[in-house]
């Protein structure tokens, strides 16, 4: 499939011309596309096979990089992507439309995965949720309400409340973030889980041997604090009975 890279400039009367500037191709079928103004980074889809990134700059090769290939993350077909750059961070959004689902990845290099997440029905407001989407936009925008850390909107190829044609579904990017958060805890949480029911534990048993040695410890050292509280009261009570004896004297000398 081929991708066609084209300048646009305008006249004194307004009017758009496009020149053609570059051409380039990817092996098989070409999907979406979105451009990083800020770093003359282009990503392109490609549907069986994933992502790509190359220059955006029409003077320099057209040499494809791998951002994310097809597997266990990302599920053909691949379909629209979209940019999401905020004040700190950039993220790229993939309609990963093989599992109804979106990938977000960083950027930037290495192009760190940073989850992904569903669209799914809000009871309340009778909105069904997304699937099948091919193309989708994103903005860090602050659009006002529930969109004031940007809006993602994904265009949903099978409506269901009520039963339709497409239509478009708009997410805060809130609540995307808060998705993403969830399930980096959810798999943390299933790491560690993993590792107790595979017997990883040589660490767990080091700290509990440690613990019990320094309760131990501690045990023996209230012991001994014990003892010498005791010890000082004897000799304290030794003491005060030596001042009463000297008193006793001196008065019946």
């Amino acid at each position: 499939g081929t991708f066609l890279q084209y300048r646009l400039r305008s006249d004194a009367q307004g009017q758009v011309q496009g020149e053609q500037v570059r051409r380039f191709q990817v092996a098989s079928q070409p999907e979406g596309c979105v451009a990083d103004d800020r770093n003359q980074r282009l990503f392109v889809g490609e549907e069986d096979a994933g992502v790509w990134t190359l220059d955006a700059r029409a003077e320099q090769p057209a040499e494809l990089v791998s951002v994310l290939k097809v597997g266990e993350l990302l599920h053909a077909d691949v379909e629209g992507l979209g940019l999401y750059q905020g004040a700190e961070r950039d993220y790229l959004v993939i309609s990963s439309q093989g599992n109804d689902s979106y990938v977000v990845l960083d950027a930037a290099p290495p192009f760190a995965p940073q989850g992904a997440f569903r669209v799914g029905l809000n009871g309340a407001l009778g909105i069904d949720g997304a699937s099948e989407t091919d193309g989708l936009e994103v903005t860090s925008a602050n659009l006002g309400g529930p969109w004031s850390a940007g809006l993602l909107v994904v265009q949903d190829g099978r409506k269901r409340l009520p039963e339709s044609t497409q239509n478009f579904k708009l997410v805060p990017w809130a609540e995307v973030a808060k998705a993403l958060a969830d399930a980096v805890a959810r798999e943390y949480l299933a790491e560690i889980a993993g590792a107790i029911t595979e017997g990883r534990s040589s660490q767990s048993e080091t700290l509990i041997k440690q613990s019990e040695e320094a309760r131990a410890a501690l045990h023996a050292a209230e012991s001994a604090l014990a003892s010498y509280v005791r010890a000082l009261g004897v000799h304290q009570s030794l003491e005060a009975q030596e001042k009463v004896n000297d008193q006793l004297e001196r008065r019946y000398k």
